[in-house]
Order: C-alpha cells, then sequence, then structure tokens
C-alpha cells in the first residue's frame, strides 16, 4: 500500500492515515474551486476509517459552509492509538496522537449532519481498539448511539449463493442505519444490483412512513439478548468516557429503538446500552490555561537542565568538590 507507514508496526497504529485523509482533503479542496455550485460531501468510515473521516473534517474546516458541506457516518472510529497518549499529548501540546488531533471539531462548521455510532463489547487494550467521541460543532445536528457487537462482528455479511445476506441480526440493524442516514443526506444506492436477503432492512425512497415490523421484531429481540449475554459490561472510550450495558433488562435496546416506537421522551435510564457522555464540551479556559502553564513549566525545566549540563562554567567550589581526597 503507498500509504504504508513503517511507525504503524504493521497494523497497530494510525500514523499512515495522514497520508490517505490529506490525499482525500486534496481532492475536496479542487472539486470545491472549480465548482459554482455548492458541494455535499457525504462520509462513511467503519474502525479506523471512522476516525479518519473525523480527520478528513479537521483538513477541510477552512473551507465555508457556503461552500462545503459535510455529512458523515462514522461506525467504530478508533483512533488506533493507547487511550493514555491523549493526556500526554495534550499536556505536551504536540497533538502526535490520532485521537487529540480529532478529539475536538468544535471549528468545523460546515458539517452538517453527524452519525455516531458504537459497539458495547470491549476489546483488549493492546488492540488500540478504544472508540473516541469528539467535541462537535453545535451548528451540526448529532445523533450518536451504541449498538449491539463486538466491532468487526457487528458488520459482518456473506454471499450465499446470489443472496446477501448478514451474519447475525447486529449486523442487519447497523446496515439499515448506516443506509438510512447516507440516503436521508442524499447518496443513491442502485440495490437492484444486488439481491439482498430480506433480515436486510433498508430504507428506501418509496418506503412508507410506518415502522417496517421485522426491524422493530430484530430490535426487541436484540434488546432481550444483550441484556443477557452483556449484562453489567462497560467498555472504556477515550477522553474519560464509557459505554455502558444495563445490568437488568430494559424495555428498549438503544435510542434509536426508542425512535422506532415513537416514545416522546426518550431516555438512556430506559435503555440496554447507552453511552455515559453522548454531548461533550470543550477544554474549558480555565483547563487550557492549567495546560498551558504545564507546557511553559516542562519547556522552562528543559531548558534549565540544558544549560547546566553544557553550558554552565563550573565553579571554583565545584572543582574542590570535584578533586579526589586522600
Amino acid at each position: 500500500m503507498e500509504t504504508q507507514d513503517i511507525r504503524d508496526l504493521g497494523a497497530i497504529f494510525t500514523f499512515h492515515l495522514e497520508k490517505q485523509v490529506l490525499k482525500i482533503a486534496k481532492q475536496v479542496e479542487e472539486m470545491v474551486k472549480s465548482s459554482d455550485d455548492k458541494i455535499v460531501l457525504n462520509v462513511y468510515g467503519f474502525s479506523r476509517g471512522g476516525a479518519a473521516a473525523f480527520w478528513l473534517c479537521q483538513k477541510l474546516k477552512h473551507i465555508s459552509p457556503d461552500r462545503l458541506t459535510i455529512n458523515v457516518a462514522s461506525f467504530e472510529p478508533v483512533p488506533g492509538n493507547f487511550i493514555m497518549g491523549v493526556y500526554g499529548d495534550l499536556l505536551l501540546g504536540t497533538n502526535s496522537t490520532l485521537s487529540a488531533a480529532v478529539a475536538d471539531l468544535t471549528e468545523c462548521k460546515n458539517i452538517a449532519d453527524m452519525l455516531i455510532l458504537y459497539t458495547n463489547q470491549p476489546l483488549p487494550d493492546i488492540a488500540c481498539h478504544a472508540p473516541i467521541l469528539p467535541v462537535l460543532p453545535t451548528t451540526c445536528k448529532t445523533e450518536v448511539d451504541v449498538t449491539p457487537g463486538c466491532h468487526k462482528g457487528a458488520v459482518a455479511f456473506y454471499k450465499e449463493g446470489e443472496s446477501i445476506q448478514a451474519a447475525n441480526n447486529e449486523s442487519a440493524i447497523v446496515f439499515h442505519r448506516i443506509v438510512e442516514f447516507m440516503q436521508k443526506c442524499g447518496t443513491s444506492f442502485n440495490f437492484d444490483r444486488l439481491r439482498l436477503d430480506r433480515d436486510l432492512v433498508y430504507s428506501s425512497k418509496s418506503k412508507q412512513e410506518s415502522t417496517d415490523p421485522r426491524l422493530l421484531r430484530l430490535y426487541e429481540g436484540l434488546a432481550g439478548k444483550t441484556a443477557f449475554s452483556d449484562a453489567g459490561q462497560n467498555r472504556s472510550m477515550h477522553l474519560r468516557n464509557t459505554i455502558f450495558t444495563a445490568k437488568d433488562s430494559k424495555r428498549y435496546l438503544n435510542r434509536y429503538h426508542q425512535k422506532l416506537c415513537n416514545v416522546e421522551n426518550a431516555s438512556d435510564k430506559d435503555c440496554v446500552l447507552s453511552i455515559q457522555n453522548r454531548n461533550p464540551q470543550r477544554m474549558s479556559a480555565q483547563y487550557h490555561r492549567a495546560i498551558q502553564f504545564m507546557q511553559l513549566a516542562f519547556v522552562l525545566a528543559m531548558v534549565w537542565t540544558i544549560y547546566n549540563k553544557y553550558f554552565s562554567e563550573p565553579t571554583l567550589e565545584n572543582n574542590n568538590q570535584l578533586r579526589p581526597r586522600f
């Protein structure tokens, strides 16, 4: 692959993503410059691609919303670095980790709509698969939710004969949500080219107002299954956030299940799956000043250490102390 980076140690980290993101950003910039019309960019990213979608927004934030609209569906966005790395990154101001680079998207004013989905089952820390939820612009319409499953297992499909089938119900509902969001944002799919299994429920322009009963049955079944198999399980995220699986059974699987049931006052307390903070806030000015102070103290300490080691002239007293005594 042309964007390989030796620092990734094969496929553990994500340094190679920057080259890919910059390449796409350049193409979008050229499209905006060459067109008199407003450009709409719909992006879908899975896993590290989900975090790369956030990074692409950072690279395009200088383009006015009057010229570019970005809609993002990000499923399982994992930055590909350890959770603790972001704190040292923010403290030193280096932004060397992807999690630090995408932690704050508030300046990306051209993001219009954002769907972010997470699975509830954790992976080992060594896999660097802890997800991240950035701070998003207040002008952006956002939908943040948790869906059952474990990373790749929640987007697993196979072909049987001429039919495309979901490997499990977890994958079927994720397929539906991503397709529904992308269609809402203007992306057109030609499903006539695929023979989708009937359990792959998807939105279409001709879809009726009422909710497909098959879809409701999928959510009801998964609510019971997930509450039984994953009860009380937590998944750690970047930036001190957490994904929760309720300890006891609940009526609804997640926020979207409540939406399907036309629940007026949706609440996480009625859901099997929830997230601790689905609306993170920007770093406060006081906290930001504290970090700047720590950065300044660190730099001054390093300068003082280097000066004393390499540039300071030894005194007579120091020389006497260094002489051997007999």
